[in-house]
């Protein structure tokens, strides 16, 4: 990185600015101090642009009284910092006639409207989504679906409330636990799931489904109407059987390219469906296969313990963090083993170490 003393940049900003500097006083045969900072000379190469800039008030941030006496020093051997520099940018506008910016709510960032009708609307960089972080760890070929496992980074969960029909402390925990296991915003190639949305807040009768996908796309079915509230959706909603309440206990929903997504009603947790099947055309499948976790408050739910390619037979197990939901590792069955460290306290995904043992780093992706 190229790195500058102070005369060279406040010469490049005046001169862009077609700024006059001014010479009076200069004289290269003298080592005096100037009249209007201690520390420059006279017969400093800069002299005329310091000298106009400190008239015009541009150093007036970036100057100090520190060096003795009763003057002022700049110290303009020393390289020139970026808050320095921005300050003399800033000012030099504002002298040509900038309009100093306007603060306000509008300054600052103004997050996706997102509702049902657009949750599965693009997602891309251009809309403040950053979902372009994905690392493949784990690949199992087989003559069926075969098994992959990646974790990936979605910006866009962190615009979304906590769950989308609850806001206690309990279920909010509940929704970091068991949507996040990976930490805040990240996900990977088996977490997808579908929550109900009750008609009101005391009641247990649903009213929506909202669709989780593994690349943490979102979509709303509407219970009530039978059809799905996200535009643009023309995946099938196939109710397979409900429960005592009238809720969905088993779906499927068809892909229209064949493959099917099999969920079924949590055991501990009525509002909460896990994917138990995924199917393709000829009849090719992968099972999930779930266990207790840790319950959360008065909260208990199941946690995901095996991927397994029905051709193959070959499978991914789960193990967690002790006394979390947080994933720890991820092995296959010739013992490559992928682990994660999950911090519990900032729900921060910090590192992992892949399947060669190699660690990576990735706290510059936490929320």
């Amino acid at each position: 990185m190229l790195v500058f003393t102070k005369g060279l940049p406040l010469r490049a900003i005046l001169e862009s600015w077609k700024i006059t500097p001014d010479w009076n006083g200069y004289n290269p045969n003298s080592t005096n101090n100037s009249w209007f900072l201690c520390d420059v000379k006279v017969n400093d190469p800069y002299y005329g642009y310091f000298q106009k800039a400190f008239t015009l008030g541009l150093l007036s941030d970036i100057t100090n009284n520190n060096c003795g006496g009763n003057c002022t020093c700049i110290y303009p051997n020393l390289n020139i910092s970026f808050s320095e520099l921005y300050s003399i940018l800033y000012k030099t506008m504002i002298y040509k006639g900038g309009i100093p910016p306007k603060i306000d709510l509008n300054s600052y960032f103004i997050p996706n409207t997102l509702n049902p009708f657009n949750f599965s609307s693009r997602n891309a960089i251009d809309r403040g989504i950053f979902e372009h972080y994905e690392n493949q760890n784990l690949d199992i070929s087989s003559g069926g679906l075969g098994l992959t496992f990646w974790h990936s980074y979605h910006s866009q969960r962190s615009e979304l409330p906590y769950l989308p029909f609850r806001t206690l402390n309990e279920l909010n925990t509940l929704w970091i636990n068991r949507l996040n296991p990976l930490g805040f915003n990240w996900s990977h190639s088996y977490n997808m799931y579908i929550m109900m949305v009750p008609k009101s807040t005391n009641e247990i009768n649903a009213s929506k489904y909202i669709i989780n996908w593994l690349d943490q796309t979102i979509q709303a079915y509407d219970y009530i109407l039978s059809k799905y509230e996200t535009i643009g959706i023309h995946d099938q909603f196939i109710i397979n059987s409900k429960d005592k309440d009238g809720n969905i206990k088993n779906v499927t929903i068809l892909k229209p390219n064949g493959m099917k997504y099999i969920f079924e009603q949590d055991s501990k947790m009525f509002a909460m469906l896990n994917l138990i099947e995924i199917r393709d055309k000829n009849n090719n499948s992968i099972t999930l296969t779930y266990e207790l976790g840790v319950s959360v408050g008065l909260f208990s739910y199941t946690r995901l313990k095996n991927v397994t390619d029905n051709t193959s037979g070959r499978s991914l197990e789960f193990k967690y963090k002790a006394n979390t939901n947080f994933i720890e590792s991820v092995s296959d069955n010739i013992g490559r083993k992928i682990q994660y460290n999950v911090n519990a306290n900032s729900v921060d995904l910090d590192d992992f170490t892949d399947a060669k043992k190699s660690e990576n780093s990735v706290s510059i992706w936490s929320k």
